[in-house]
C-alpha cells in the first residue's frame, strides 16, 4: 500500500526546510554545496558514487521554492530518485508516465539553479579499490575528494573559495568520514570550508537534488558497464543531460592517481603500488 503522507506533514516538510534554508542564509555567505552518495548494480560489480551539487544564495531560495512546489503538486513530503524510478513508498501507485514527467521536471530545477555539481565514482572494472590501501572507505574517499572537486568547481566560476557543506546522514561509515573532516578539513582547504553538516535527505530538497544527480551517474554507469571496454552508442540519459551542461559538472572516478590526491588531503603517506 502506498505510503502517502498527509497533508499536515506534507506542509510540516515544506516549513521545515524553509527554516533550514532561512537559518543558513542567515548565517552563511554561501556558496552551499550538498552531497550524498548512491550506490548501484551493475552486471561487473557494484557502482559506488558520492555526487554534490554547488549552489548560490539565489539558487538556494529558488530550488527550493520551486521543488516544494512540484512535491505539493504531486502529493509528496519528499523526493527520492530511486524509489520514483521503481514506484516505492509515497511514489508507489503512481503511473510511470508521471513519475517519468517528475523526474524530468526535478532534474530541470536542477539545471536551472544549480552553479554546477561534481562527481567522484568507484568502477568496480576500473580500478580495484582495497580499503588497505587508501586507509578508508569507499564512501569516506569518495566524499573527500567529491569535497575537494567542489573546491576546483567554485574556482572555475570565479567564486569565492567559501563553501557551506551539509552531507547526507545515514552511511553506515559516516563516522570515519566526520572523523577526518573534523581532523583534516583546516589542513585540506584552510579557510575555503566555513562549515559543515551532516543532515537528513528526505527533509531538505537541496540534498535531494544531490540524489538526483548522483542516481542519475550511477545508472549512466550501468548502463556503460554492458560493454565497459566498449564505446558506448547509446546516447546519455535526457534527465544527465539536463544536469550536465558544458563545463558545469566535475567527475572523477578512483584510480591511483585519486589515491595520491587523497593520501595528501588526508595526511597520508602514498605508498605507491608495488
Amino acid at each position: 500500500m502506498k505510503k502517502s503522507p498527509d497533508s499536515a506533514a506534507t506542509r510540516q516538510a515544506e516549513v521545515d526546510d524553509r527554516e533550514f534554508i532561512g537559518t543558513i542564509l542567515d548565517i552563511f555567505e554561501g556558496p552551499f554545496a550538498m552531497l550524498t552518495a548512491c550506490l548501484d548494480e551493475s552486471q561487473n560489480g557494484p557502482i559506488f558514487c558520492v555526487s554534490g551539487v554547488l549552489l548560490g544564495r539565489k539558487g538556494l531560495r529558488a530550488l527550493h521554492r520551486e521543488w516544494s512546489r512540484e512535491l505539493r503538486l504531486a502529493n509528496l513530503s519528499y523526493y527520492h530518485a530511486v524509489d520514483c524510478a521503481h514506484g516505492l513508498e509515497e511514489f508507489e501507485g503512481m503511473d510511470k508516465d508521471r513519475r517519468m514527467s517528475l523526474h524530468k521536471r526535478m532534474s530541470q530545477l536542477i539545471a536551472k539553479h544549480a552553479l554546477g555539481s561534481t562527481t567522484v565514482v568507484k568502477l568496480p572494472w576500473h580500478f580495484s579499490f582495497k580499503k588497505s590501501d587508501w586507509g578508508y572507505s569507499e564512501y569516506t574517499a569518495c566524499a573527500f575528494l567529491c569535497m575537494n572537486e567542489m573546491f576546483d568547481l567554485a574556482d572555475r566560476f570565479g567564486l569565492p573559495r567559501k563553501i557551506s557543506f551539509f552531507i547526507e546522514d545515514g552511511h553506515p561509515t559516516e563516522g570515519e568520514l566526520r572523523n577526518l573532516i573534523s581532523s583534516r578539513w583546516k589542513a585540506a582547504w584552510g579557510d575555503g570550508m566555513v562549515s559543515y553538516a551532516f543532515t537528513g535527505k528526505l527533509g531538505y530538497r537541496a540534498v535531494q537534488a544531490a540524489d538526483v544527480v548522483a542516481y542519475e551517474v550511477c545508472k549512466r554507469f550501468e548502463e556503460k558497464s554492458r560493454e565497459p571496454h566498449k564505446p558506448t552508442e547509446k546516447s546519455m540519459r535526457k534527465s544527465l543531460q539536463a544536469i550536465i551542461t558544458g563545463d558545469n559538472h566535475r567527475g572523477q572516478w578512483l584510480d591511483e592517481g585519486q589515491r595520491k590526491k587523497f593520501a595528501k588531503l588526508a595526511g597520508m603517506e602514498y605508498v605507491p603500488p608495488v
